[in-house]
């Protein structure tokens, strides 16, 4: 590939810089308008994937699969990752590759800025003293930290190429540019301390069984608030003799139900559940969490919903699990009801914290 290369720079939505001293990152777990296959303006080489299967960290991994006498790469053509002519950068990424019978390597291409638009490339920037980084085959994810060479006077930005040729299949993941000296994590953001997280801490060693209060209705509807008074919610006899539950009766282009606020330690996931009954029911019934931060802003819906209908049969059983961020103070979880016709009975409301993830 020759230098006379003019890239046109594109304003992206990503934020290259994910922290101080980091240039770029590139977790490869989706497509990312900064990073193409280098054939894109022909509708690609179909040879770019992006492999939930096998990866290093996230989501996903890229894995480019190569063709007999033909060169496939990825590269960051549209990244902008702004250096300085007399900085000192490392370039870091997790490689693994299967089939000795091709080649793969990594390439660094400098630019200069000529206008607000546009760059020119001016030479390539040498890795471990050669224009080329070759990827040897691994089974095993393999960690690359090569520090670049001096960069070519005038450079304001570079650009990144991966390539295979021949019948070899490479695997790139969580792809970094960064100041000499600077620490990576997985995942391109700082580790989070215990003062990021909001909320409270519960014992690992305790962990209650039910944050919720009241959520046999036992007591009534102690805990509870009732949404929309125009849908009734009412405590009723439960599916054992002597015992009660929570009766929705709900109505046709309406919403109601009933929710609860409750505090959380948002550094683990949690499981939501419930049992209910409607063999009536025309619609849902369904439950929702809706995150606050410290100060007590709403902040977005999670993902605790679960839902019921009347094929769920008698007194089914139903369950979820969602995580919550870091920024997570309380949440208000909902047991409602949307353009739902007829009654549902609804018993042993649970949120249950998980034990925290292991390293």
């Amino acid at each position: 590939m020759g230098l006379r290369v003019v890239v046109l720079l594109l304003v992206v939505g990503a934020a290259i810089r994910a922290a101080d001293g980091i240039i770029g990152y590139w977790d490869a777990d989706r497509a990312c308008s900064e990073w193409r296959d280098n054939a894109w303006q022909k509708g690609g080489t179909g040879r770019m994937h992006f492999d939930s299967e096998v990866k290093r960290y996230g989501v996903a991994s890229v894995r480019l699969e190569g063709l007999p006498d033909r060169e496939i790469s990825v590269s960051s053509v549209c990244a902008r990752m702004p250096v300085k002519p007399d900085g000192k950068y490392v370039l870091r990424f997790w490689s693994r590759r299967v089939g000795a019978g091709g080649s793969a390597s990594c390439q660094v291409l400098a630019h200069r800025v000529v206008d607000e638009q546009h760059t020119k490339a001016i030479g390539w920037v040498r890795l471990e003293g050669k224009e080329r980084l070759e990827i040897a085959p691994s089974d095993d994810w393999q960690l690359h930290e090569v520090p670049l060479a001096s960069l070519p006077g005038g450079t304001e930005r570079v650009f990144f190429y991966f390539r295979v040729k021949g019948e070899t299949t490479l695997w790139i993941d969580e792809f970094s540019l960064a100041e000499e000296g600077v620490k990576v994590e997985l995942g391109g953001q700082p580790a989070l301390t215990d003062a990021d997280y909001a909320g409270i801490r519960l014992d690992e060693a305790n962990l209650p069984g039910n944050l919720l209060v009241n959520g046999s209705f036992e007591e009534g509807m102690k805990g509870w608030q009732v949404m929309n008074p125009a849908t009734p919610a009412t405590v009723a006899a439960g599916p054992e003799a002597g015992t009660h539950c929570l009766q929705i009766i709900g109505k046709e282009f309406a919403a109601g139900g009933v929710y609860q606020r409750v505090q959380i330690d948002p550094r683990r996931s949690y499981r939501l559940s419930f049992r209910a009954d409607g063999p009536k029911l025309v619609g849902y019934f369904f439950t929702k969490v809706l995150r606050f931060d410290r100060d007590n802003h709403p902040r977005g819906w999670l993902g605790g919903e679960v839902l019921y209908s009347a094929k769920s049969g008698e007194w089914a059983a139903c369950s979820g699990e969602f995580t919550p961020s870091p920024s997570t103070d309380n949440i208000v979880v909902y047991l409602r009801v949307e353009d739902t016709i007829g009654e549902v009975r609804v018993d042993d409301v649970r949120l249950e914290p998980l034990p925290l993830a292991q390293p």
